[in-house]
C-alpha cells in the first residue's frame, strides 16, 4: 500500500462496522415490536450486527495483509534483480 493510494478501501472499515451493528439493532427492535419479545431480539440482533461486524473487519485486514506481503515480495524482486543487495 504505498503512500496513500490504498486508504479508499480500508477507509470505510469503521463506517461498515457501525452500519452492521445498527442494521442488527434495528431489525432486532423491529422484530421485538412485531413479536413482543422485547429485549430478547432485539439482543440477539444487536449480537448478529456485532458478529457481523467484525467479520468486515477481519476480511479487511486479511485483504491488507496479502496485499502488503504480495507488494513486499514484489520489491524484494526488485531489489535483488537490481543488483542492490542490502548485504554488503
Amino acid at each position: 500500500m504505498r503512500g496513500l493510494g490504498g486508504i479508499g478501501s480500508y477507509g470505510t472499515v469503521g463506517l461498515d462496522f457501525a452500519v452492521a451493528v445498527t442494521i442488527g439493532l434495528l431489525g432486532g427492535w423491529w422484530l421485538d415490536k412485531k413479536v413482543g419479545w422485547t429485549p430478547w431480539l432485539t439482543i440477539v440482533g444487536l449480537l448478529f450486527g456485532v458478529a457481523a461486524g467484525f467479520n468486515i473487519l477481519f476480511k479487511a485486514a486479511k485483504r491488507l495483509r496479502e496485499q502488503t506481503e504480495r507488494e513486499e515480495r514484489i520489491d524484494s524482486r526488485q531489489r535483488d534483480g537490481n543488483g542492490d543487495s542490502s548485504e554488503r
